[in-house]
């Protein structure tokens, strides 16, 4: 009886380790996937001077030709 009891106890444990894990894994899902939207809305620094090249462009200065 007492073996059954530690099987039942060992098999509720490994579920509540697994449910623990899946949870976790969920929640790190889902923070990987907010901060990759976040990153891809900040324009990189290539970005900004790319758009910085081109109105100068619009001015045509002759020094900003590429």
């Amino acid at each position: 009886m007492k073996t059954i009891t530690l099987i039942a106890l060992c098999l509720v444990f490994t579920l509540s380790l697994s449910a623990q894990q899946n949870n976790a894994n969920e929640q790190l899902q889902t923070i990987h996937a907010e901060y990759a939207s976040y990153k891809s809305k900040i324009p990189t620094q290539k970005d900004s001077l790319e758009v910085i090249r081109q109105d100068l462009m619009k001015l045509n200065h002759p020094s900003f030709a590429k």
